[in-house]
């Protein structure tokens, strides 16, 4: 049932990369899609996941995300 567990949580896989195994799925807003995208992430990436509250929600609003990289510590 989630327990006290505050939904909407955003959960992904523990180990990954920029946003390998972040898509719409996971953002779970009750107990079924937490297990459903618990199983996934297992099944698809053999990986432990993390599960956060209060981020993520951005995907409810569609907003653009950038992932930005630096290279040798020069400031652009």
């Amino acid at each position: 049932t989630g327990g006290s567990l505050r939904m909407p949580l955003f959960v992904k896989p523990l180990c990954g990369d920029a946003s390998l195994g972040i898509d719409r799925s996971s953002l779970v807003k009750n107990s079924s899609q937490l297990i459903k995208r618990i199983i996934e992430i297992h099944e698809e990436f053999n990986n432990d996941e993390i599960w956060e509250h209060g981020v993520g929600m951005e995907m409810e609003y569609k907003r653009e995300e950038y992932d930005l990289g630096t290279w040798g510590g020069t400031k652009v």
